[in-house]
Formats: C-alpha cells, sequence, structure tokens
C-alpha cells in the first residue's frame, strides 16, 4: 500500500467565486485525490497586518487573489475576492476533509509594479511602519520585512504579527499557519541585512558587543570582519526567539503549523547563511518542514552553477536534513509550475520532474530500519493544472513511493557533533564541506541511498562512510573503528586538516591514500544568491575517484556515467 501526505500549494486564482462552492468540487475532481491539506498563498503580509475581525464583509486587494496580483492564469482572470467568500472556501475545502492553511511573503509590492498592473493605490500598515524593512550592508532599504525587528514604539514586530495571525487563523477557520519565505527562513543572507540601527543595537545588547562605525556600512563591515559567528548565532537566536513565540501562540489556540526550509539549504548552509537551525527549531516546536527542492526549475532555467546536477545536491540536502531533525516530517515541495515566476517544468520538462521525485523519494535515514527522507509531497503551484496534467502528476508521485527500499550499499554517518565541529572550522579553513562532497558522491553515481546518526551504528549492515573524520570528537571515531557489519571508509579531512582516504576491516586499517592536493578558494565566501554555491577549497578530483572506486569494488555497483554530447562542426 502507498502511504504518503499529498499537499498542494496555490492561489485564490484556482478557485471560482461565481460557484457556489467556489469551485472546489471540480477542483478536486480535477485532482483525482483529496489532499491531505492545502495552502492558499495569500503573499503579501498585509492580509495579517490590517487584520481586524470579520463582523462585516469587504474586497481583498488583487495582490491577495493572485501572487503577485498576476491578471490571469488559464482557466480564469484574477476575481474580485471579498473577505466572506475567503472565510466560505475554507469551509467549503474543511468539509471534502482537507486541512487549509496559508502562508504570506515578507515581499510588499513594488510601485512601479502596481502601475504597470493599473491597481488602484491603498492604503497598507506597512506604509506607516517602514522601520521593519530590510536595511542592507549598504544602507539601502528593501521593500521586505524584517520579522525580528522593532517598531517605532520600542515593541517587537513579532508579539504584534503573532497576536494578529492568531486571530486570522481564528476568524477565518484556518487551520494553521504555513511559514514560507521570508518568515521561515530570512529573505537575505545574514551577511547582506539586516544591518539597520535597530538590529545593530540589538546585536549589542545581545552579545556585549559594541559596534563603531560611521555609517551602515562600515558597521556592518565592523561586524562581519571581527564578529562573524557572533553575528549567526545572534540571527539565530533572534529567528529562534520569534518561532518559540509562534509556536506557543498557535499551540494556545489549537492551530498548526508547517514550515518551509531555507532556501534549498542543507542544515550546514542553511545556519552559516541564514541563521536558522533545523534542529533548534524542532526543539521549539516545529515538526513539518516543507523542504524547498526546485532541482528541475534550476535546470531547466538554467540557474545551476556547477558541473554537478542539481538533483543530486538537492537529494543530498534532503538526506542531511532529515538526520539532523529525525523525527521531524519532511515534505517535498514538488515545484511543478508558476505562473509569475515563468516556468512550467510539467509543460517543459515533465520526465525531469518524475525523475527529480523518484530520486528524492528514495533516500533513506535509519534508527532501526531504514525509513524515507520524505513522507509526502507538496505540489506548487496548484492552479491551472488540467485532469490529464494532474493524473500524470499523482501517478509519478506514486510511482516514486511505491519502490521498496532496498539494503543500502553505502551509509553515510552523521553526529550532531560533528556537525558544529564543522560549521566552527568553516569560518578559519573555508574547506570543501560534507554537503559539498555528498552531491559530488552523487554525481559520481556511488550507491549512497541512507545516512545514518552514529548512535544508530549497531543496526547497520553496509559499508559505511564517514565524510571529514578529524572533524568527528575522538570518541566517535573509536566508535566507527569498532564496527565490525562491514568496511568503513573515512574520506576527507583529519585531525591534521588533509585530505585522505582509509579503509578499515574489523578494526583494523587495510588501505590509506593520502596528501590529495586542493584547489584553493577563488572568492569571498559570501553567495550573493541562493543559487550560488558556498566557495571552499576542494580536494583535487582524484579524491572523488579514489571514494568512487573504492565503493565499486566493494559493491561491485553498476554506474551510468553522464556524458556530454558534442556537436560536429
Amino acid at each position: 500500500m502507498i502511504n504518503f501526505e499529498k499537499w498542494i500549494w496555490i492561489e485564490l486564482i484556482g478557485f471560482d467565486n461565481c460557484q457556489t462552492d467556489f469551485g472546489v468540487k471540480a477542483y478536486l475532481d480535477n485532482t483525482g485525490f483529496i489532499p491531505k491539506g492545502i495552502s492558499l498563498l495569500l503573499w503579501e503580509p498585509d492580509f495579517i497586518h490590517s487584520h481586524s475581525d470579520l463582523s462585516k464583509d469587504g474586497l481583498l486587494p488583487e495582490f491577495q487573489c493572485a501572487y503577485g496580483a498576476r491578471p490571469q492564469n488559464v482557466e480564469r482572470e484574477r476575481q474580485a475576492w471579498t473577505k466572506y467568500q475567503l472565510r466560505g472556501l475554507i469551509s467549503e475545502l474543511k468539509s471534502h476533509g482537507v486541512e487549509v492553511y496559508f502562508s504570506v511573503f515578507d515581499q510588499i509590492m513594488r510601485e512601479y509594479r502596481r502601475e504597470e498592473l493599473n491597481l488602484p493605490r491603498r492604503q497598507r500598515w506597512i506604509d506607516n511602519h517602514p522601520e521593519i524593512l530590510y536595511v542592507l550592508k549598504d544602507g539601502r532599504k528593501s521593500l521586505n520585512v524584517c520579522p525580528w525587528k522593532r517598531l517605532n514604539d520600542g515593541s517587537f514586530y513579532e508579539d504584534f504579527f503573532i497576536d494578529k495571525l492568531c486571530r486570522v487563523i481564528r476568524d477565518y477557520g484556518f487551520h494553521g499557519f504555513h511559514g514560507a519565505d521570508g518568515y521561515a527562513h530570512p529573505r537575505y543572507p545574514i551577511y547582506a541585512g539586516d544591518f539597520s540601527d535597530d538590529m545593530i543595537n540589538q546585536f549589542s545588547e545581545s552579545k556585549g558587543i559594541d559596534v563603531a562605525g560611521k555609517n551602515t556600512e562600515a558597521k556592518a563591515s565592523v561586524i562581519l570582519g571581527d564578529h562573524r559567528i557572533e553575528w549567526m548565532n545572534f540571527i539565530t537566536g533572534r529567528h529562534n526567539q520569534f518561532w518559540r513565540k509562534t509556536v506557543t501562540a498557535l499551540k494556545m489556540i489549537n492551530a498548526g503549523l508547517i514550515f518551509n526550509t531555507a532556501w534549498t539549504r542543507d542544515p550546514f548552509e542553511a545556519k552559516y547563511r541564514y541563521g536558522v537551525d533545523y534542529r533548534e527549531l524542532t526543539e521549539i516546536g516545529v515538526n513539518t518542514f516543507i523542504v524547498e527542492a526546485p532541482a528541475a526549475v534550476v535546470e531547466l532555467e538554467g540557474w545551476n552553477k556547477t558541473e554537478i546536477n542539481t538533483v543530486d545536491k538537492f537529494t543530498s540536502m534532503i538526506m542531511r536534513i532529515k538526520t539532523a531533525v529525525p523525527k521531524a516530517k519532511l515534505i517535498l515541495l514538488n515545484c511543478i509550475k508558476d505562473d509569475l515566476e515563468k516556468y512550467n517544468v510539467l509543460a517543459d520538462a515533465p520526465e525531469m520532474l518524475k525523475s527529480n521525485v523518484m530520486k528524492m523519494a528514495n533516500v533513506f535515514c535509519r534508527s532501526n530500519i531504514p525509513e524515507r527522507c520524505i513522507s509526502g509531497i507538496m505540489a506548487c503551484l496548484g492552479d491551472g493544472i488540467s485532469r490529464p496534467g494532474w493524473s500524470w502528476i499523482d501517478k509519478a508521485w506514486d510511482d516514486a513511493f511505491s519502490l521498496a527500499p532496498e539494503n543500502s550499499k553505502v551509509t553515510i554517518i552523521w553526529s550532531d557533533k560533528f556537525f558544529k565541529n564543522e560549521l566552527d572550522n568553516y569560518f578559519t579553513i573555508k574547506h570543501c564541506t560534507s554537503f559539498q562532497i555528498l552531491a559530488k558522491l552523487f554525481s559520481l553515481q556511488v550507491p549512497v541511498t541512507e545516512i545514518a546518526r552514529i548512535n544508530n551504528l549497531g543496526s547497520l549492515s553496509d559499508i559505511i562512510l564517514v565524510i571529514h573524520p578529524g572533524l568527528f570528537p575522538e570518541d566517535e571515531i573509536r566508535k566507527v573503528l569498532d564496527y565490525r557489519n562491514g568496511p568503513v571508509i573515512l574520506a576527507g579531512i583529519d585531525h591534521n586538516f588533509k585530505y585522505i582516504c582509509e579503509v578499515y576491516k574489523n578494526g583494523m586499517r587495510e588501505y590509506r591514500k593520502g596528501n590529495f592536493s586542493c584547489i584553493p578558494v577563488q572568492e569571498e565566501p559570501e553567495p550573493a544568491s541562493w543559487l550560488n554555491e558556498l566557495p571552499a577549497t576542494l580536494p583535487e578530483e582524484s579524491f572523488f575517484s579514489e571514494i568512487s572506486q573504492l565503493t565499486g569494488k566493494m559493491t561491485r555497483a553498476v554506474r551510468v556515467h553522464r556524458v556530454k554530447s558534442e556537436k560536429n562542426g
């Protein structure tokens, strides 16, 4: 029996408020299944900011009726929705057994876009509170909310936001909130902002660090140059405080929470680049993550910056998130189409969409038994898809989850202490991260399908691979070398920060190759976008070939190598 959760992320334009049931029955007939949950994307945060109550009806702004107020999809023009109609839609979806969440982004519509769409100028809460907009490190303001800031009266924005959020959920009848872009994680990496006086003062108060400088750019330079680790930990703490308060408030009204991961980043880069600590979030009470992994979109749009296929990178990311938060549920965000962002994988690369889901759904995290890293899929976005299109998507999902797990050939070992050591060391040596190494091994078709925490060694019966053994505590490495159920490969940085590759059997070293040369970092390690890879000192190609050849001999695995075609003349 196929058992996984199906979710849909959709805008109001996907429904029809000219129908008595708002087109819900027709929509669900079209999908061919009843999803566990639907998240309504209402885009601008003013939906929360400006909410009072539902004692009287009123029109919703255009930018809440469609993502970016886009004027139409393939089915209909953008409709004018009222507050009562939205409440009716939620009630209708719930009557079919669907859980209904909603999401907003941190974005504010720009004036030029409003004029392009010929929309009326509306008064919004944010117009009177520009103090919560991002201040970038060069002093410029961005039309994005920074949720960790204080309002001009000295109160925290988060307290205002959470009070309004709970009112919205109660008044409309939502099951809960979908934390998405800008709230579940910062819009900007922590080395880009927010560097307003407010955030710098909060940092100084929190860490006891005085930050001197003539202007924003000078102060940001001091923080990033002298206090980068403290700044990362400060942003993580503010992010955690926001969500600790939110989770507490949602529990009090019996509301749920689903939570996007940070810009396709694994636990290492989520914290280093965005100050998001998945493990600490689960301790706060976040237990369902929507994993951003738009591999097909990145490849289709030509955004991939490396020779490693994006699906290999994102599969590595999924495995590492799951083992970092083993008790949390991961739902794969399956990016199918987005009319505002101008991509349609279903139309342009359907087989890539299918193969991506197939691979990502079939990697495992082991405790006593193998468990799929992902427990379900969320379609993004779910409007304007034909019945044949939904049928194709649904079969692709079912096929991906219908495969029985096979015994892993190679199991990666994870440790929370290793994670902390790797993060701390990166600030000084800029090594190739274990995430980058695992992604590279995927691209070389090393048969890794499983990851396990070090305390689950006793349940394994495979080859185990320890990446960067020198960053594991000594007692954990001794535990690894006591493993007797198969060979042990130690590959990566040793205690002297040299790249080595060793094989142990029954506690005895049988093979060693070391002193692999490295390619030094070519640029500063501050990527401008989530699409840019984290720069690192990379080991020579023979290091990866060595691991590939060793595992190939041990497993006798059949490899299918990608070959670049060349056109004549």
